[in-house]
């Protein structure tokens, strides 16, 4: 899909406390602008839909706990309701929600890097810390014990008995609801969590087997850039996806509107609106820019095949805060 801005109108308006005195304006506000709006969206993965700058005063940061930006999309034939409204929450929020685990111990291929410059070191590494990595997710209630798995990246040569896959020994478990990172890095001899093959940026295949030999899961994927994941969405699901946020160890995103919907419908397969930040911590900090990112596959909906039109929607953003007012550009934002 592609994406243009239509519509930028530019308010000044006045968050959740509103505007009680010009006296209490001037002691404490934060003002927040539209810096950037990307020319083309597709929204087959995460993308950036809008770059927001804070400035505070006075000057200093704000937690993120007591701020909400909340999204909402409107159909360019209905502008009167909004077709989804959801709340954007930080990533270093969004991520730290507790799993409890349900059903029976299962084991799930959720989220791989296969090009790890800066993102996540590796402990156990003296040199190169920054190794390829696979993380594994247990979906059930109880621990699940990875004795006698294999993983492997050549399955139709393991299987001819050309090359060995990393066999898992009785040491590796994932406890109820958890992750655990399995190093790609062909350095077996570091422990039992570091296997002895490496991840291709270029695009491949890895496959998981069980103790019995037969194929548990295979994840295919293609080129890969940089410090970007390939990522179930959500936890333990088939629907992967290039993730420019990479979570390791931690949950894939919170749905932060709807629950899943189906492949029609706005904001599909996808876990809503999400805030990253240029300095991942628990405040957004005077002069930082954070960027809105909705990974929904289609946020205005389908591609009309037929007429070769794209549809139309927009996006308006409203920005509170519990205690200050906020000021920021209140206007439409149109996308296709």
């Amino acid at each position: 899909m592609r994406g243009a801005v239509f519509v930028a109108l530019v308010l000044l308006a006045c968050g959740l406390a509103g505007c009680t005195s010009e006296d209490d304006v001037q002691s404490t506000y934060m003002t927040i602008d539209i810096v950037d709006v990307p020319q083309k969206i597709g929204f087959n993965k995460q993308d950036q839909l809008v770059e927001l700058l804070v400035r505070n005063h006075p000057e200093s940061g704000y937690e993120w706990e007591d701020l909400s930006v909340e999204l909402s999309i409107y159909d360019a034939e209905k502008m009167d309701e909004p077709l989804l409204t959801e709340v954007c929450l930080p990533p270093s929020i969004s991520s730290a929600e507790a799993i409890e685990g349900s059903g029976p111990a299962n084991v799930r291929i959720n989220e791989l890097m296969a090009s790890n410059d800066l993102s996540y070191a590796d402990p156990d590494d003296n040199g190169d810390a920054y190794d390829d990595w696979v993380e594994l997710f247990n979906p059930g209630a109880e621990a699940m014990s990875l004795e006698g798995w294999v993983m492997t990246d050549a399955y139709e040569e393991y299987i001819a008995g050309g090359k060995s896959g990393h066999t898992f020994d009785q040491t590796v478990s994932i406890p109820a609801g958890g992750f655990l990172i399995v190093w790609a890095d062909d350095e077996s001899e570091q422990g039992p969590v570091h296997m002895n093959f490496k991840l291709k940026s270029e695009g491949e295949t890895v496959s998981l087997i069980n103790p019995q030999g037969e194929v548990h899961q295979n994840i295919s994927w293609g080129a890969q850039t940089s410090d970007t994941s390939y990522t179930a969405v959500p936890d333990g699901s088939i629907n992967f996806q290039v993730d420019r946020t990479p979570t390791p160890m931690r949950t894939n995103g919170v749905m932060s509107g709807e629950n899943i919907r189906p492949e029609s419908a706005p904001g599909s397969m996808g876990t809503g609106c999400m805030i990253s930040q240029s300095i991942d911590d628990e405040f957004w900090h005077a002069d930082e820019t954070v960027t809105l990112i909705e990974d929904g596959v289609s946020l205005c909906g389908v591609h009309d095949s037929s007429s070769n039109a794209f549809p139309v929607c927009y996006i308006r953003l409203t920005i509170t805060h519990d205690s200050n007012v906020v000021l920021y550009n209140d206007g439409l934002i149109g996308l296709t």
